[in-house]
């Protein structure tokens, strides 16, 4: 294959770390099974257990050195095998791109890792290939932006495209309707942060987005008495929404 899942550069550097950690015959048997791991990953019949299996085994070696003493080599260690975890999702999805739960298994690891800049490119990979056929790709991207980038006008563009393509998906009416509360209480925690005070007429307390979103909900989706039903308890949590929930209620 033209890209190996273990570069040169990484088990340069890992061996002498693995050596600073464990004890010999720990290193050996992790050595072992890391070769063991890349070979099925070079095989030309690949398959994705090959991929996945080399990933656990890396994590399981990160968790291990984790609940040891912090120091840099174990750091060191952490982050290339984390390095190398990135590299083996890039080679297994260019054979298994359409495998949906891998791409979201990709995600949920750069999320954890909150590598961002590589989060929104595999995000928009992903919705890409499979937006057409995965409502929650389009929930999970809206999470990305609202909670680890505060990006509220580009998870409008993501929830709002979602909507257009998935436009009887209650979870995503849900999760773009909770997420301009949860925006608006961040601004509003803000200012209070700065020492200002609100008044009433604050844009921070406007909730006409989410109020439309609701409406949108109700031409599209009327059936679902369980999303209304969520939507009130989301709206009635704050006090700047609560004329909203009495909305909902009626």
């Amino acid at each position: 294959m033209s890209e190996s899942v273990r570069k040169e550069k990484f088990i340069d550097k890992e061996l002498p770390l693995l050596n600073s950690i464990f004890e010999d015959d720990r290193v050996g048997y992790i050595m072992f099974e890391l070769q063991n791991h890349e070979k099925r990953a070079k095989r030309r019949n690949k398959k994705k257990a090959h991929f996945t299996n080399f990933i656990t085994f890396l994590q399981s070696i990160n968790k291990e050195v984790i609940k040891m003493n912090p120091s840099s080599n174990n750091s060191k260690l952490i982050k290339l095998h984390n390095n190398q975890i990135n590299l083996l999702y890039h080679v297994a999805l260019k054979f298994l791109g359409y495998d949906l739960p891998l791409w979201k298994k990709y995600i949920k690891f750069l999320i954890k890792n909150k590598n961002l800049t590589l989060l929104q490119k595999v995000i928009n990979r992903a919705l890409l290939l499979h937006g057409s056929i995965s409502d929650s790709l389009y929930m999970i991207a809206v999470e990305v932006e609202i909670k680890f980038l505060r990006n509220i006008q580009k998870a409008r563009e993501i929830y709002t495209s979602g909507l257009q393509t998935h436009k009887y998906s209650s979870n995503l009416y849900f999760e773009a309707f909770k997420y301009e509360l949860v925006n608006s209480k961040i601004l509003i925690q803000e200012v209070s942060d700065s020492g200002k005070e609100l008044n009433s007429y604050d844009p921070k307390l406007d909730v006409s987005v989410a109020k439309v979103i609701f409406e949108s909900a109700v031409q599209n989706v009327k059936e679902d008495t369980d999303l209304f039903f969520q939507m009130y308890h989301e709206a009635n949590k704050y006090h700047f929404s609560l004329d909203l929930s009495k909305e909902i209620k009626k």
